[in-house]
Parts: C-alpha cells; structure tokens; sequence
C-alpha cells in the first residue's frame, strides 16, 4: 500500500473513494483510535482549515469539494461546503466516522464558481497561472492556453501571433480596466512562459484655461486696448 504523505495537498472531493466512506458512514472499527488514525490520514492527505474545534471531541474540519450542494446553493456558485469530520459510537464496541456540514459564507469559501464577465480579472485560472510564470513544455501547450481564454471572452479579446490582446479587470486599478498583451516567449531551457505586457496610456493633453487666459506682454496688451477703444 503507497503512503498517502505527500509534498503538495489539495482540496477534498467528495467523489474520492477516503470522503466517499466517511461521507456515508461505511466504515466499520472496534476503537475510537482505530477511527482517530483515518482522521490523521485525510489530514495529512488533504488541504485542512486553519481554525480546528475540537471542543466536541476528536474531529477534522476541511472543505469538500460537491459536499452537500443544494441546487439553490449551486445556483449561488457554491461548489461544495466545509465539513467536520469526527467518531461517532454506533454500538458496544462499535465506531465509524461521519461528516457535518458546516454552514459557511460563501465568500470564506476557498474554491467557489466565477460569476459570469465579459472581461477577465486577475483571479482568472488561466491568467493567474500566467502571473506566477507557469512554464509550457511547447509553444503549442501555450497557444492552447490564450486560445482557450480568448475563446472564453471572444467580445474583449484580440488574438494575434503567438499572443493575445486583452483586457483584466481590477479593483487596484484607476481606471479598473487595462488593455495587456499576452505573448509566448521562448526560454533559456527551450521550453516556453507567457509574458503579461502593459499597454502604455497616453497622457491626455492638456487644454488651455479659457477662465483664466495667459498674462499678455506690454506690446500685446497695448494693440489689444487699441483694438478695442477703436470698436467703441
């Protein structure tokens, strides 16, 4: 049997053989310890929360992927729920594990679906991606990578050669929408990352005060007062 000790967790799915027994409470053991030592495994196999309670007992909160998702709450973009996972005593020397719900709101959800944009923002999968220097093993690996976004946001994209024009959104920004260009650049190591290039704005020009005009020189101001009195 391989160990489930792993470098990189990630999050729970309800649908993985280890949450699917504790989700419907298959498992059978003579002892609490026996059913504490597959708690410890999830924990070290899966992403757990920060704030653990164990005030009612030994048990494991952790966020499950397709968890109890009710269509209104799908329909909110919930993509599943936290959960405690503890013992529960089911007869004279008799324990399983069982998982509870724990209503959370859904914006301290770690994973939750995007709202639909017409504009991508900085959280974007694919753009995020890009910004932390994802390397591609080929170029074509890359053109796949903006021809799915621009696929996904065909109104406010431009593709072009080895690159994608596009705008992101941010909250940081003034103003919040800013053209870039995506494009594919090769690397030392022959394999390839994607470049994010800012567009440069132009800065607007500027406009003469009409309110308050420039100060006119001596001869100016003479030939101005001379063409006036002459209209009286």
């Amino acid at each position: 049997m391989t160990s489930d000790a792993s470098d990189e967790k990630f999050y729970a799915k309800a649908s993985e053989p280890l949450i699917k027994a504790v989700l419907h409470a298959l498992y059978r053991f003579e002892s609490a310890p026996q059913a504490m030592k597959i708690i410890e495994r999830i924990a070290r196999k899966y992403i757990t929360s920060k704030q653990q309670d164990t005030k009612d007992g030994p048990a494991l909160k952790l966020w499950i992927r397709n968890f109890a998702v009710t269509p209104e709450e799908k329909n909110e973009g919930h993509l599943g729920h936290f959960a405690s996972i503890g013992i529960r005593k089911t007869g004279p020397g008799h324990f399983t594990l069982f998982a509870q719900k724990i209503p959370t709101a859904l914006a301290h959800h770690p994973q939750r679906k995007r709202p639909k944009r017409n504009i991508p923002d900085w959280g974007h999968p694919i753009i995020r991606e890009i910004k932390n220097g994802k390397i591609y093993n080929t170029s074509t690996d890359a053109r796949t990578e903006l021809l799915r976004l621009q696929e996904q946001f065909s109104d406010t994209t431009i593709p072009g050669v080895d690159k994608l024009h596009v705008m992101i959104y941010s909250q940081k920004t003034t103003p919040p929408v800013q053209k870039y260009t995506l494009r594919i650049a090769v690397r030392s190591d022959e394999r390839f990352h994607i470049d994010i290039i800012a567009k440069k704005t132009p800065k607007p020009i500027s406009k003469p005060d009409h309110a308050s005009p420039h100060p006119l020189g001596k001869y100016t101001s003479m030939v101005t007062s001379a063409r006036k009195r002459s209209k009286k």
